[in-house]
């Protein structure tokens, strides 16, 4: 997996790779853990500049994104239709193990987040790109 610097100009941009790290073959957790390893080196050097973390739909998981966020980075990934997805949990302030998950997000929820269309240069022309908001929401 490899960090790159992206440059942009106009309708042009050009990839720099600025750190890379092989994850060990056994496993897939060492993927997670090689990609928390190279944003904790890069994170340093972009404090104080918008910085933006595009994944794959495999990171697209709680551990790295939690972590990306904690460090204000801003991710972008498609998470995966099989993924399950629920609100933050409430505190509730009783004692005993706090709960892990909130309500689960439906599909009806999405749908009545506003819709944002964009015109992007992607692939060579100019395409419309629709996506939701947010990206991080409160607990209903």
């Amino acid at each position: 997996m490899t960090v790159a610097l992206t440059l942009f100009k106009r309708f042009r941009s050009l990839g720099v790779p600025v750190l890379s790290r092989l994850a060990r073959q056994g496993g897939n957790s060492g993927k997670l853990v090689a990609a928390k390893t190279l944003l904790r080196v890069i994170v340093p050097l972009f404090q104080g500049v918008q910085t933006f973390l595009l994944v794959d739909s495999w990171y697209m998981r709680c551990t790295l994104i939690s972590y990306a966020l904690d460090h204000d980075l801003q991710v972008i990934g498609q998470v995966r239709r099989d993924t399950a997805l629920f609100h933050l949990p409430e505190r509730t302030g009783k004692r005993g193990r706090p709960r892990k998950y909130g309500e689960k997000v439906t599909a009806l929820w999405i749908d009545s987040l506003p819709e944002v269309s964009m015109e992007c240069f992607i692939y060579g022309k100019t395409q419309m790109v629709y996506y939701r908001l947010p990206l991080s929401w409160p607990a209903s």
